[in-house]
């Protein structure tokens, strides 16, 4: 697997994987949330809600949820995106407010039917995730990937899994 490019400032570096991290979880709506329960670490789906990554992810959950009394505890969080050949993870810290303003702005159909309520009903929690920084792996896809192994068997190369990198949030 290779490294992102390594030519540049460390800033520079960095800012091109954090436009990589925004283009590889670009689009996509379910990712996974894992925080710290009593009995250790718990993940589960959650819906992203904002389209375009800045370093924050927004989700709607219940105020009384196990989710929202394990941010409370402890707000260290990972978010891990998974999409055809690419995979991102985020660590950073996680919390779960009422907020009727922000919810109202992530609000949709599906959230009425899912919370039978509106966005400024107590129950509404809005849940922030304040990404620190980023793990990613961007591959060729499964035939790129086949073909490169198969490459690498006749040349005696190593094959190029893909790209990865890390990013400071």
């Amino acid at each position: 697997m290779a490294e992102q490019n390594r030519t540049g400032s460390d800033a520079e570096q960095n800012a091109d994987a954090v436009t990589k991290v925004a283009e590889l979880i670009k689009g996509q709506r379910i990712c996974m949330i894992t925080t710290n329960s009593a009995d250790g670490l718990v993940s589960r789906p959650m819906t992203c809600l904002d389209t375009e990554f800045d370093g924050t992810l927004w989700y709607l959950g219940l105020a009384d949820s196990p989710l929202a009394n394990e941010l409370a505890a402890n707000p260290s969080v990972n978010v891990a995106f998974t999409e055809r050949s690419s995979w991102v993870s985020l660590r950073g810290n996680g919390s779960a407010t009422h907020d009727p303003e922000r919810a109202n702005q992530l609000w949709s159909d599906f959230a009425k039917d899912y919370f039978q309520c509106e966005p400024d009903d107590p129950k509404v929690a809005v849940i922030r995730v304040d990404a620190e920084g980023a793990e990613y792996w961007d591959s060729p896809g499964p035939v790129g990937m086949l073909l490169d192994i198969a490459k690498a068997r006749v040349t005696g190369k190593r094959p190029n899994l893909g790209v990865s990198g890390s990013a400071d949030l």
